[in-house]
């Protein structure tokens, strides 16, 4: 006799699927772990990055992929350290400056985090990204 394989359709919705146990050493993400405190030292820069993205991902559809993709690859160019390309890093934080500002000031205090491995030229660049947003603040 023949006996039928049952077949199973796991839909996550976008999260993970265990089929086992898991163990881990520290929390297990499913999908998108969004972790507030405040602005308090501990922050880590991750954190940072990962509250900007959050905040990139609630922005009018209008803005919100270019806004989003400043985030990532201000990112990508902090994580770089002193390879990152200065020019890509600068007009990141131009579309942030014009477009997302409370996100901006995520980035810069990710980029000028003491943990953060941003080499030299992202730290002058996110302190004179930090000079035109205080500037514009300080205009309107």
């Amino acid at each position: 006799t023949m006996t039928q394989e049952k077949s199973t359709t796991i839909n996550t919705g976008g999260g993970a699927y265990v089929g086992g146990s898991v163990t881990t050493g520290g929390d297990f993400v499913g999908r998108d772990k969004i972790t507030t405190t405040g602005g308090l030292p501990g922050d880590t820069v991750a954190q940072l990055f990962a509250q900007a993205l959050a905040l990139a991902r609630q922005q009018p559809e209008a803005v919100r992929e270019e806004v989003e993709a400043a985030v990532e690859t201000a990112q990508e160019e902090t994580e770089a350290g002193e390879d990152a390309d200065k020019r890509l890093l600068s007009k990141a934080l131009d579309v942030l400056l014009e477009k997302g500002p409370d996100i901006l000031e995520l980035v810069l205090n990710a980029i000028l985090n003491p943990a953060a491995a941003a080499g030299k030229g992202a730290k002058m660049l996110a302190n004179a990204a930090k000079s035109a947003l205080e500037k514009r603040r300080q205009d309107t």
